[in-house]
């Protein structure tokens, strides 16, 4: 359970928390070198409340870390906006909230459904939107 001063939210549920940022990810030559970083909530704001770190972990993948263990994941919204003509979508892989690892895996896919990275001198942008759960209470 995450032990954070957390604001309000109208929620049926108990104990929902939500996170949420956006990740810019700057193409290069080799996809080894794209450059990820967290912008935040807005342009100027370069870090997230609650997400540690995110970086490039494989093809088409990008790995949020998250600051705190939390009791489950209830939802997770994850959209990209591609930079360029490029039909690119989003979608989520591998979460481990709970345990030590505290991950988020966001895969970016072209138009065949196929993993695949930021092209080369392109932008994306990742918009991501976590609903935590931090008690078993109902």
């Amino acid at each position: 359970m995450a032990n954070r001063d957390c604001k309000d939210l109208q929620c049926l549920s108990r104990e929902v928390k939500v996170i949420a940022g956006i990740i810019s990810i700057l193409g290069a030559a080799s996809a080894a070198n794209n450059v990820v970083t967290l912008r935040g909530d807005t342009p100027n704001r370069v870090s997230v409340n609650g997400v540690a770190s995110v970086a490039r972990t494989g093809a088409g993948l990008i790995t949020l870390t998250l600051t705190d263990r939390w009791v489950g994941l209830a939802s997770v919204m994850v959209n990209i906006t591609p930079h360029g003509g490029a039909a690119r979508v989003s979608n989520i892989g591998a979460v481990d909230v709970v345990t030590a690892a505290r991950t988020v895996v966001i895969r970016t896919l072209n138009a065949s459904l196929v993993a695949t990275d930021t092209p080369d001198t392109e932008t994306d942008l990742i918009y991501f939107t976590l609903f935590l759960k931090n008690s078993t209470v109902r």
